[in-house]
């Protein structure tokens, strides 16, 4: 399966193409149920600028630091992003910190943006981890196509907040245990994972998550996220 196709003189890689088409996908989402938290376009459009350029620095420091014993030696390799190399974890924290500065730019309450944005993020998951099939990459025991498993658990926990889910306030909660479930299942059949002493680490920021996830949705059950 190729990685990449030309048009004339441009080359298009599949797995940054599934992304970015994810990433589109969060963004019309959010665009649209924006009113619902009373935020304006600009500010969606900035907090999207600012959480996609941070969910990048974060990927690939997450990754770096996985692959450290490579990238100690080939120090310049750490910028040369388009080689590949991300880290979903470190996308999430980078998000998050991006996310953070924009709405402390904007005056905002933090638990909003991320409320609004992070349920579509599932959905932006379905799509990217298709390109991890390009890449030839998250596959487990017995060559499964873990990175297909994934897709379609995320794409199910999206369309579960959509159409049961009433308290959309609780969107980020959601999205911290939902994927932190689906993670910890996926992670079983992994074997391409970053690891310290035989422990994966995603194990470690998956239970993170959900133990996160669980305060936050007791902490906000009752708030009103049109405040």
């Amino acid at each position: 399966m190729p990685q990449s196709f030309t048009i004339g003189n441009l080359s298009f890689n599949f797995y940054g193409l599934f992304l970015a088409f994810g990433l589109l996908a969060s963004y019309l989402y959010s665009s649209k149920k924006r009113n619902l938290f009373g935020l304006t376009q600009k500010t969606i459009d900035f907090a999207y600028l600012l959480g996609i350029f941070g969910a990048v620095i974060g990927a690939r420091l997450y990754h770096v630091l996985d692959y450290w014993s490579f990238y100690k030696n080939n120090i310049l390799s750490v910028f040369k992003i388009w080689n590949g190399g991300l880290g979903i974890f470190g996308a999430l924290v980078g998000g998050v910190l991006g996310v953070f500065l924009a709405a402390k730019i904007y005056r905002l309450k933090l638990i909003k943006l991320l409320n609004l944005i992070f349920p579509s993020i599932l959905f932006s998951q379905s799509i990217g981890r298709i390109g991890n099939f390009f890449n030839h990459e998250a596959y487990g025991l017995s060559n499964q196509p873990v990175f297909l498993y994934e897709s379609i658990l995320c794409l199910f926990a999206f369309l579960i907040f959509v159409f049961f889910i009433k308290k959309k306030h609780l969107g980020f909660a959601y999205y911290l245990i939902a994927y932190g479930l689906i993670r910890i299942f996926t992670e079983f059949l992994r074997i391409d994972t970053w690891t310290i002493f035989s422990f994966k680490i995603a194990y470690f920021f998956s239970i993170l998550m959900i133990v996160a996830g669980i305060f936050f949705m007791v902490y906000f059950f009752d708030e009103d996220f049109r405040d």
